[in-house]
């Protein structure tokens, strides 16, 4: 395993908390807001060769010009990853330096672990995102997030990273998709109304935010 998502939903926080993982050998990961093409690093990883220049990284290779060969099983050209932003682009006081004391910490204790669990020594907390205590409405979306704000994951999001966490309406991140807002773009079929939902779609049964149940319609689709 490379890289997972690990979402929670609490009574304060309806849209999620949305925090990212990915194994600390994956690529390597450049400081919040620092990341510019002229750079290179020569850290040999996973996803990334050695000395590559970071104008070659991070690059959507799309058919035709991306080809799997049937017999060895390889893509081509291969795509070199960089995280661009360590920690998400951190804009909470302390935020960075918070997420690297978590990592460390953490990674000290798995790794003293004589179990199965302590396989996850081997991963980075890269952040979280979430919105201000009960400021979820109907036009949130990722621009109203606080903490990682440009959170990416090289594994999921590989090719919609943002460099910079400034200005706030550049950013992307998990609200970017996740947001009451997704479908009101459709014009054919006509678009869905907004609707103030729990984000993850699943876990919101029995809350103010459940999606409305079309047969017995006990939640106005309106919330």
């Amino acid at each position: 395993m490379v890289g997972l998502h690990v979402v929670g939903y609490t009574v304060n926080y309806p849209e999620f908390v949305w925090a990212t993982f990915e194994h600390r050998l994956n690529s390597p990961a450049v400081a919040d807001n620092s990341f510019t093409t002229s750079g290179s690093s020569p850290i040999t990883a996973t996803f990334y060769k050695a000395n590559t220049p970071f104008s070659q990284v991070n690059l959507a290779n799309i058919p035709p010009a991306l080809t799997f060969d049937l017999a060895s099983q390889r893509f081509s050209p291969v795509n070199n990853v960089v995280l661009e932003n360590r920690t998400g682009g951190e804009n909470q006081p302390s935020g960075p330096q918070n997420v690297l004391v978590v990592n460390a910490s953490g990674q000290i204790f798995l790794a003293g672990d004589k179990g199965p669990q302590s396989v996850f020594a081997n991963y980075n907390l890269i952040g979280s995102v979430w919105m201000q205590p009960n400021s979820y409405n109907l036009s949130s979306d990722q621009t109203s997030a606080v903490g990682s704000v440009v959170l990416a994951n090289t594994t999921a999001e590989t090719f919609f990273q943002v460099a910079k966490n400034q200005p706030i309406s550049n950013v992307q991140n998990c609200f970017s998709c996740h947001n009451p807002t997704s479908y009101s773009y459709q014009k054919s079929p006509p678009p869905l109304v907004n609707r103030r939902i729990a984000l993850s779609h699943v876990l919101a049964v029995g809350t103010a935010y459940a999606v409305p149940n079309m047969i017995t319609g006990r939640v106005s689709p309106t919330q």
